[in-house]
C-alpha cells in the first residue's frame, strides 16, 4: 500500500525526532530551508530548458523515440 504524502512527513517527523546526529540535522536543516527560498524546481527553468522539455515531450507524443540500450548503443557509435 502506498503511503499518502501526510503518512510520509509524519514519518519524517518521527525519525527526526529520534536523530543525534548533528551533522545530519543540519544538513535536513539546509535542504528545508532551501526549499522554501527556492520553491519549486521548475520555477527555476530558462525559457530554452521549457522548449526543450515540451519538444522531447511532442517527441514522445509522435512516437519520436527510442529505448534505453538503443540510445546507449547509439551514443557508444558516436563517442567511442
Amino acid at each position: 500500500m502506498q503511503q499518502t504524502i501526510s503518512d510520509r512527513k509524519l514519518r519524517a517527523i518521527e525519525l527526526i525526532t529520534k536523530l543525534e546526529n548533528e551533522d545530519l540535522l543540519t544538513l535536513i536543516e539546509e535542504l528545508l530551508q532551501q526549499s522554501e527560498v527556492q520553491g519549486d524546481w521548475a520555477n527555476n527553468l530558462s525559457d530554452k530548458e521549457r522548449n526543450d522539455i515540451s519538444e522531447g515531450l511532442s517527441d514522445l507524443d509522435a512516437g519520436r523515440a527510442v529505448g534505453y540500450e538503443t540510445f546507449k548503443e547509439n551514443m557508444k557509435k558516436r563517442f567511442p
